[in-house]
């Protein structure tokens, strides 16, 4: 019995030194230890990119649809959020982003026409900046439950009744009737579907789909007034943000790599050779206008003339057949 009784006693020395711990003489206590450690883990966790070198092309996040019925869910988390997050992850991906809050109300517009899928009201949109926008992005998020549940709960006050009649001790049975220990911990499945539709037919580009799961759990302890508890995991919000993240990167991935650029030496040849050839055609009769380098209307016009007249292939470009003909005549 009395090691009973010095095992509560140790315990209640561990709990009270727990809670004055000291770092470099500033007290720090085990709870705020606990807590730091639980908001580190939902901190935002910038990820790298690999394509981002590569510009992507100009696109609107369109707010998307929370189709699960979860209320804890839904509090937490709104379409809104997810598309917030979305212009922010796929700036740092090197895509041009209309911000929503740039739109107006438009955006009521924009939206209504994707989702009937009408082409038509889509080109009231196609002027001024919404000229280039070439993507609309959608996140939806598909599920949000919690499938696990778990808890382990101790009460000393059934138990500290046994023991004060059993053994008569009143300090014993107060200490056990002070007791009280519960552990819980619940896991989260959260799905996450994005779509890419064509800014000009709303038709879908590409599209894909994302799960990651995320425990939440709080256990607390007590004896003789004094408590402890700890409560923390990843939030809703910051999973949501990962799953983001996941798919940005996925779209980031499609971008491929970084194209070539032609040096200025290759492309000054290019524009000597192009401005030989217009040279011939013009000699030849056949109108390219000045010779520039540059194969404009005048060149493209003159080009399906000279082809004609000699039996090829109409593509109003210098291809291989047609530079050989020019060659021949010179």
């Amino acid at each position: 019995m009395q090691s009973l009784l010095f095992s509560f006693f140790l315990l209640f020395v561990a709990m009270l030194s727990g809670c004055m711990a000291t770092q470099g003489g500033v007290p720090v206590t085990d709870a705020s230890k606990r807590a730091n450690a639980a908001a580190d883990q939902t901190l935002y966790q910038a990820i790298e990119y690999k394509n981002k070198a590569q510009k992507g092309p100009t696109v609107i996040v369109l707010p998307g649809k929370i189709k699960s019925n979860n209320a804890t869910f839904s509090q937490k988390v709104s379409s809104n959020n997810i598309a917030d997050f979305a212009e922010l992850e796929l700036s740092r991906a090197n895509f041009r982003v209309l911000e929503r809050s740039d739109l107006g109300p438009m955006l009521s517009e924009i939206e209504l026409a994707v989702n009937m899928g009408d082409p038509q009201a889509l080109k009231r949109f196609r002027r001024g900046k919404f000229r280039s926008t070439q993507w609309f992005i959608k996140f939806d998020i598909l599920k949000a439950e919690q499938v696990a549940k778990s808890g382990v709960e101790f009460d000393g006050r059934t138990i500290s009744n046994l023991l004060g009649r059993a053994t008569g001790n009143y300090y014993l049975a107060t200490a056990t009737r002070s007791l009280q220990q519960s552990e819980n911990a619940g896991i989260w499945i959260i799905g996450m579907h994005y779509k890419v539709m064509d800014a000009r037919s709303s038709e879908i580009v590409t599209q894909g789909y994302f799960e990651d799961k995320m425990e939440v759990g709080s256990q607390s302890i007590k004896i003789l007034g004094i408590s402890q508890s700890q409560s923390g995991g990843v939030t809703l919000d910051s999973m949501v943000q990962r799953l983001v993240q996941q798919a940005v990167a996925d779209l980031d991935k499609k971008k491929g790599p970084p194209k070539k650029s032609k040096s200025m030496k290759s492309k000054y040849a290019y524009r000597m050779k192009i401005k030989s050839y217009q040279t011939l055609l013009n000699k030849l009769g056949y109108n390219c206008g000045k010779p520039d380098g540059l194969p404009g209307a005048k060149t493209r016009s003159a080009l399906a003339a000279f082809q004609n007249d000699y039996g090829l292939k109409i593509t109003k470009k210098f291809d291989t057949t047609t530079v050989q003909k020019l060659k021949e005549l010179q």
